[in-house]
């Protein structure tokens, strides 16, 4: 199998690599620069690749609409790299987009989540980054939801 990931992320490489490698797999380690792992995950043709999503909305939406979706000429699925397909996910994730109820629009974004995750498991997700603020006792801020630090916000 052919390991498609950031060229800067050689330390990921090599981990993944000798991960596999303790279960008799071998892996060929393919780093790209940014352009080309892009394309390739679009293109649907990595075996398989490492893949980041910060979600700017504060919720599940726009993975779930970008990554999960099947691909379609609306615009969906547009970083479905593995080609994953699932109407139900794909009926939840159009009904959920558009849900103005957010109790009803949780509950449709969770039964997503549960058949991704348990069901037809996607991925496997190997970390999460934390964001990290260091400031003077002088200085006031809230960390936004996005991570985004807006001059604006800092008193």
């Amino acid at each position: 199998m052919t390991f498609d990931y950031p060229a800067n992320l050689e330390s990921i490489g090599a981990y993944i690599k000798n991960q596999f490698k303790l279960i008799g797999v071998d892996v060929v380690l393919n780093p790209l620069n940014p352009v080309e792992l892009d394309e390739k995950i679009k293109s649907g043709k990595s075996d398989f690749y490492y893949f980041g999503w910060k979600s700017e909305l504060g919720d599940s939406i726009d993975f779930l609409k970008e990554v999960v979706h099947s691909r379609d000429k609306n615009g969906f699925g547009v970083y479905n790299g593995m080609n994953y397909s699932n109407s139900k996910v794909d009926e939840l994730i159009e009904k959920s987009d558009f849900m103005m109820d957010l109790e009803v629009r949780g509950k449709l974004m969770q039964d997503v989540m549960k058949i991704i995750v348990d069901d037809d498991v996607i991925g496997v997700p190997l970390f999460e980054s934390k964001a990290i603020y260091a400031f003077n006792k002088s200085v006031k801020l809230d960390p936004r939801i996005d991570g985004y630090i807006f001059a604006t916000d800092v008193m």
